[in-house]
């Protein structure tokens, strides 16, 4: 991992240099790699309303994410550039 807890600014401005590819990582399910074409609507419809940092605590508040939640992170993968990776958390 290069970076942990990508900011919505940091995101957003990722999105404003160039391609980002986004991999959604849910519980045990296959990693899901977004097409680059459908980035920016994923970003709009299921990451934005969704993505969170830890607080200060050490903690998310659930209640805020009643569908759950998304942590951002800057990967290295071999071949496929710097994907961010998205965890999605449930409650």
């Amino acid at each position: 991992m290069l970076r942990d807890e990508l900011s919505e600014a940091d995101v957003k401005q990722m999105l404003r240099s160039g391609p980002v590819q986004f991999v959604l990582a849910e519980g045990g399910s296959p990693l899901q790699w977004i097409a680059l074409d459908d980035r920016f609507d994923f970003w709009k419809q299921t990451v934005q309303p969704r993505l969170t940092q830890w607080g200060r605590e050490n903690r998310v508040y659930t209640d805020d994410f009643p569908g759950g939640f998304v942590i951002a992170s800057l990967w290295e993968v071999e071949g496929s550039g710097l994907p961010v990776v998205l965890a999605t958390v449930y409650d």
